[in-house]
């Protein structure tokens, strides 16, 4: 049941997501290490120990952030209401909404990249994070396995490591080249092409006979040798 407008419920959901938003923007302008909860209270005008009723700590709160604003969590939506649709439908549609969050989202990713090799937390959280990503697009492949729509003898952990690594990489490049932001018809290109590359890699491939000769002669057959006259 949805909590009524005024309600207690409602009006606590309100207040995290105004402490979401405004953790968002602070961590996106001075990074993780450089933004304290005290920081994220005085933004929305509140005390400091009302965050703490929210979120017992600033990585519990910045991991919340992720959940809410990092551009894989769009794609992950995508996964799971995409159950009656195509894979490579599905697949393309994820990678589109990864990389359209990624350029609205494009000073948050790249502050929060480039501050994670240095520090640990940091780097935990986006570790964890991505992890939590792969294995989602694991588990819709492995159900498509199962239902035949992908070939039996596919490891779907390394075909999700692909797929992730591959947008990932797309991503990265975006941040890399920020005044010549990718044309919208760049990144369906280039997400059409990882899509089919990695379905030509994890498609059913048919049941083959033995293999012949130009001539249509198997090769398994025995040839029987020639006799002099």
């Amino acid at each position: 049941m949805r909590a009524q407008p005024g309600s207690r419920q409602a009006q606590a959901a309100a207040r995290r997501e105004q402490i979401l938003q405004a953790a968002w923007s602070l961590f996106a302008k001075r990074g993780y290490r450089g933004t304290s909860v005290r920081d994220i209270a005085r933004a929305i005008g509140v005390n400091e120990g009302l965050l703490y009723h929210y979120f017992a700590s600033k990585s519990e709160l910045f991991t919340a952030v992720l959940a809410r604003y990092a551009p894989f969590e769009m794609g992950a939506t995508v996964l799971e209401t995409g159950e009656s649709r195509d894979v490579a439908e599905v697949l393309r549609e994820t990678g589109q909404q990864i990389l359209a969050q990624m350029q609205e989202r494009r000073a948050f990713v790249a502050t929060i990249l480039a501050e994670a090799p240095t520090d640990p937390e940091l780097g935990r959280i986006l570790g964890e994070f991505l992890r939590s990503s792969r294995a989602r697009v694991a588990e819709f492949l492995a159900r498509r396995q199962a239902s035949g729509e992908i070939d039996r003898g596919v490891d779907v952990e390394a075909a999700a490591q692909a797929f992730v690594g591959g947008l990932l990489f797309a991503v990265i490049s975006t941040i890399l080249a920020p005044e010549a932001p990718t044309p919208p018809r760049n990144e369906r290109t280039a997400i059409d092409q990882l899509v089919a590359l990695l379905l030509a890699g994890i498609s059913p491939r048919p049941r083959r006979g033995p293999l012949t000769t130009q001539r249509g002669r198997s090769r398994d057959a025995r040839v029987e040798p020639r006799t002099s006259p």
